[in-house]
């Protein structure tokens, strides 16, 4: 069982019905897409970025923890949560879950039965642009092993549905350290900025750098949850 740090209550839902990271993956995470490598999240500093870590750790392993009968509940609830905000004029961008991450296929398949735009993550160099995932199109991994449109044919989103590995009540989310999410956010401030998180992956408080762009809202397996602090800025 994957057991939160606070449980999530009725309060800020909207009213609207393992191993250790492998070595290759943390040096292609490192890499400036030149083969030069750099330090781990290079904006952090060195306090925050052991926090971090260690924060990363505990909530990686607690998403790791849950049940295939788990992540399955989970992950239909949240498209539950998700798909009614959605409109038919959006692109939706998604993710491929990995690492105890929510699936993501129900809401993909929710988006296409509705003729909604889908896009993927596509990896360049340091920085990250969206693709569109059409249905049977082939998908290819890149070189940290997430599978990404073979054809990558730019589709930029208005809605962003990103993975994290934690979050807290003030919308501060704490990704995999590589800041593409926080890159693309900052480029990209028109596109509304949502997470995608199982309840376990809530915080107390997350340390956060003045680049760390905050989440206007996170939905878990019990709701979704706003942010005034994010939808302000």
């Amino acid at each position: 069982m994957c057991t939160p740090v606070c449980q999530v209550g009725e309060h800020g839902l909207a009213a609207l019905p393992g191993e250790p990271e492998s070595a290759a993956r943390v040096a292609a995470l490192n890499q400036d897409g030149s083969g030069s490598h750099r330090q781990p999240h290079r904006r952090e500093t060195d306090r925050h970025a052991a926090a971090k870590a260690r924060l990363r750790a505990q909530f990686r392993q607690q998403r790791r923890a849950l049940t295939e009968e788990a992540q399955r509940r989970h992950a239909q609830a949240i498209a539950q949560h998700v798909l009614p905000r959605i409109g038919v004029s959006d692109v939706i961008a998604v993710y491929m879950a990995q690492d105890g991450e929510v699936d993501m296929q129900g809401i993909i398949d929710g988006c296409w039965n509705r003729g909604i735009a889908v896009a993927l993550p596509v990896l360049q160099g340091r920085t990250m642009f969206f693709a569109a995932h059409r249905r049977g199109a082939a998908l290819q991994a890149n070189r940290v092993g997430i599978r990404e449109p073979a054809s990558a044919e730019p589709l930029a989103p208005t809605v962003v549905l990103a993975p994290l590995v934690a979050f807290d009540d003030e919308g501060h989310r704490l990704g995999m350290g590589g800041g593409f999410y926080d890159r693309y956010f900052a480029a990209h401030p028109e596109a509304h900025r949502f997470g995608i998180a199982h309840d376990c992956q809530r915080a107390a408080s997350l340390p956060a750098d003045e680049a760390d762009i905050p989440l206007a809202a996170v939905a878990t397996e019990t709701g979704w949850r706003t942010f005034d602090a994010a939808v302000s800025s």
